[in-house]
């Protein structure tokens, strides 16, 4: 039976990242299959306002863990509490030694414990493979003069990588992935092959019974439901979606403007004060979900808006018949294909009058509620695993 590790700096159980499904449907497919990664979650923007009352405390603990049934190898790290969240360092070799993979799965192209992957390459005979989720859009720091520095650094470090042949290939999850590899690192792209994030088809799809029970819980059978959802801070735009629906609710339309997450402090006290501008019955605010939870609103819900740092709960709304409204970036433009719109952040009138379009066709609604399901299909984890197998047996 071929061996897969994938190596990753943080690991969330319960959660609906690509790390959480990927070893879970390779496993399916006959491989034996584990999860290397540090002492801790990461450390998502304001902690705890955001993911502690479902993660809990930032430091889980050492030892073999199980999630899904896949086993969950934490060591104990350097750094994590100290420096940004991509630099920290724990030992992988002795996993390495004792589970001798066929592969290694590598998340992040910058991580201080590659290079003991790659001084254990020749000895154990596995081939490496680095996948990236970072782009322009979601790369954010203050030291500019640090970074600089430290992407230097890392792309010498490919370059001598890519020369003598150790990594097999680079997988970038999206186009502008694609470009940042290119421009931070000066990865070609013929050393890249795409491999985008998906979904869980056999939970997030769509059921009637619960859209039924969820408008009838909230009054609001014959309203357009709009949805946002994650992690909840002034790139992802969240007071841009409020106001819409207060353009909207201002030229007649019936809605309910539903939101799900957590906010720091500051931002939280914006978000309510911008509500306010709506009328009480048409918003709803909720915590951060269980994935269960979620499918719930998703089946209820007519459109998604994501107008800024997307999120991977896109694809799943798409699985459950979202249409969706999402700007035009590399990052998230591949999910438009007849079930929604692109949306600007800098045009609240234009997106206004986009969507005013749509809401007077209630055929072209669901059409694209339709297309969008049949989209979330071609991003389903089992479709993109078995992809990704392929890849690997190059």
């Amino acid at each position: 039976m071929k061996k897969i590790l994938h190596i990753i700096n943080y690991y969330h159980e319960g959660f609906g990242y690509q790390e959480n499904y990927l070893p879970v449907c390779q496993k399916k497919l006959g491989y034996e299959v584990k999860v290397l990664t540090s002492d801790y979650y990461f450390p998502f923007p304001n902690y705890d306002y955001s993911v502690r009352n479902i993660l809990g405390d930032r430091k889980v603990g050492h030892g073999i863990f199980l999630d899904k049934e896949i086993d969950i190898i934490r060591i104990k790290s350097l750094f994590s509490s100290i420096f940004p969240a991509g630099i920290l360092y724990f030992s992988v070799a002795r996993t390495i030694k004792e589970f001798k993979p066929d592969f290694i799965h590598v998340h992040g192209a910058t991580n201080l414990w590659l290079f003991s992957v790659v001084c254990l390459r020749k000895k154990i005979g596995y081939k490496i493979f680095i996948d990236s989720h970072q782009d322009f859009v979601v790369e954010s720091y203050s030291n500019k003069f640090f970074y600089k520095l430290f992407y230097y650094f890392w792309s010498k470090v490919h370059y001598y990588l890519i020369k003598f042949l150790i990594v097999e290939k680079y997988l970038p999850i999206t186009k502008a992935s694609r470009s940042w590899l290119v421009k931070r690192l000066n990865i070609p792209t013929c050393n890249q092959i795409i491999s985008p994030l998906g979904t869980d088809l056999s939970l997030m799809h769509y059921d009637e019974v619960l859209d039924r029970d969820f408008r009838k819980k909230y009054k609001s059978e014959n309203k357009l439901i709009i949805v946002n959802a994650g992690k909840q801070y002034e790139e992802k735009g969240i007071l841009f979606i409020i106001e819409i629906a207060h353009q909207l609710q201002l030229r007649g339309v019936d809605l309910l403007l539903v939101l799900v997450g957590s906010a720091a402090e500051e931002y939280d006290k914006m978000i309510t004060e911008q509500l306010g501008s709506l009328s009480s019955e048409s918003w709803l605010r909720f915590p951060f979900m269980t994935r269960s939870e979620l499918k719930r609103i998703y089946c209820a819900a007519d459109l998604g808006i994501w107008p800024g740092v997307p999120s991977n709960t896109i694809q799943e709304a798409m699985g459950c018949g979202v249409a969706m409204a999402l700007p035009n970036y590399d990052s998230v433009n591949h999910l438009i294909d007849g079930n929604g719109l692109y949306i600007s952040i800098d045009d609240l009138l234009g997106c206004t009058e986009k969507l005013l379009d749509i809401m007077k066709n209630a055929s072209l609604l669901l059409d694209m509620k339709r297309k969008s399901i049949e989209i979330a299909k071609k991003y389903s984890w089992d479709s993109i695993s078995k992809d990704l197998i392929k890849i690997y047996q190059q």
